[in-house]
């Protein structure tokens, strides 16, 4: 198992978890910046969660592509009901409503649902 690496605190601050860069729900920093009109986030994962898992199985690489849509819980039911792997229910995330799928074609990829 490969051992993630601490983010530099310039990027990921524990201290300000009320900012939005510590989410409880999944065990993880998240540091955000822009790169030319793409959303680029970094998550560091500090306590068993998915992101953990994935990390151990892939080790650093791309994880997850996130699209933003206009109703997350409208896609939500339209992608599980065409037999596509929900990584639990819709819940809140960093940036607004979020779901999270595991979809075969993606080869280790996961797709996340964002509804900001």
């Amino acid at each position: 198992m490969r051992a993630s690496r601490p983010c530099p605190s310039s990027l990921v601050n524990p201290g300000h978890r009320r900012n939005g860069n510590w989410v409880e729900a999944f065990s993880v920093h998240v540091a955000r910046g822009d790169l030319q009109g793409i959303e680029l986030e970094l998550i560091q994962p500090v306590g068993a969660s998915f992101f953990l898992d994935a990390l151990s199985t892939s080790g650093d690489t791309t994880q997850l592509l996130s699209f933003t849509v206009d109703d997350v819980h409208a896609v939500h039911a339209m992608l599980s009901g065409n037999a596509v792997q929900a990584v639990g229910d819709v819940r809140q995330g960093s940036h607004g409503a979020i779901v999270f799928f595991n979809p075969a074609e993606l080869d280790l990829i996961y797709a996340e649902l964002c509804q900001a």
